[in-house]
């Protein structure tokens, strides 16, 4: 019966995980083509644009790469059990800080201003 628990636990967990890494990635992927598009037209003129752009990317990048790999360790799992939950839980805490790099490379972009 735990076993049962353990599975019904974990599925829930990453069903809810997959929903929203694929939300994520999109919104990322959506900000940052609105953001080269901006770049085509000042092109070479804002290096530090230029630079927060490519970090951007790069987190991007990494966040699919680790969210590829939990998906893939997930599919080649055959049985969940105690071990198996942690190391998906080590694998999300992975995931986690390099989604907080994203967001936080994705926030340069934001401009405020003062009313």
């Amino acid at each position: 019966m735990k076993t049962k628990n353990i599975d019904q636990q974990t599925l829930q967990k990453w069903f809810s995980f997959n929903r929203e890494s694929d939300s994520i990635i999109t919104s990322a992927e959506l900000i940052i083509i609105d953001q080269e598009k901006g770049m085509e037209e000042i092109q070479g003129k804002n290096k530090s644009r230029e630079k927060r752009l490519h970090e951007a990317k790069y987190h991007l990048e990494e966040l699919k790469r680790r969210v590829n790999y939990i998906k893939e360790y997930e599919i080649s799992t055959e049985s969940f059990n105690s071990s198996v939950v942690h190391t998906l839980d080590s694998l999300q805490l992975d995931y986690l800080q390099e989604k907080l790099k994203l967001e936080a490379s994705l926030c340069e972009f934001q401009e405020f201003t003062m009313p």
